[in-house]
């Protein structure tokens, strides 16, 4: 549903694919993967907005995406059956963590990922022009900030 909906372009189409994630995550029960897509539009509406060079980190520390980051680890990463968590999943709720500064939580989801790593939404983090391959130097990054501010040095 939000592949149509982002297909279509317009801003009019991402503030209902906003509204589909918020009516799906919140109507979704506890464990379902649904309480992560609000994460998924929060990455494409700061692609399509501000995109790279921006103020991501402000994207994120924005109360309504540490609640959206807050909820999704809450109903969905801890109460689902690890076999049952995909590494996107995963590898959104941990960017979105640590985006929101939520390191404890973000530690926990980078420790379920092991060593599995997908470019999206790192690469959105890289510099403007640069290669896709830096999401990658971001996500390692991320990952030591939120163990190093976990479990200190």
């Amino acid at each position: 549903m939000l592949q149509f909906l982002y297909a279509q372009a317009s801003s009019e189409r991402l503030a209902e694919a906003v509204g589909f994630a918020h009516w799906a995550a919140g109507s979704a029960p506890p464990g379902s993967a649904l309480h992560v897509l609000p994460l998924y539009v929060r990455v494409e509406r700061y692609r399509r907005g501000a995109g790279p060079g921006s103020a991501l980190d402000l994207h994120w520390v924005a109360e309504d995406a540490i609640r959206e980051a807050d909820r999704a680890h809450d109903a969905w990463f801890a109460r689902a059956p690890a076999e049952e968590r995909t590494p996107l999943d995963l590898n959104h709720l941990a960017h979105a963590l640590w985006g929101a500064l939520r390191f404890e939580g973000a530690t926990e989801v980078f420790d379920a990922l092991g060593p599995y790593y997908t470019p999206l939404p790192w690469s959105y983090r890289a510099d403007a022009g640069g290669e896709r391959g830096q999401g990658a130097q971001v996500f390692l990054q991320a990952r030591a900030r939120s163990r190093s501010a976990t479990h200190g040095p």
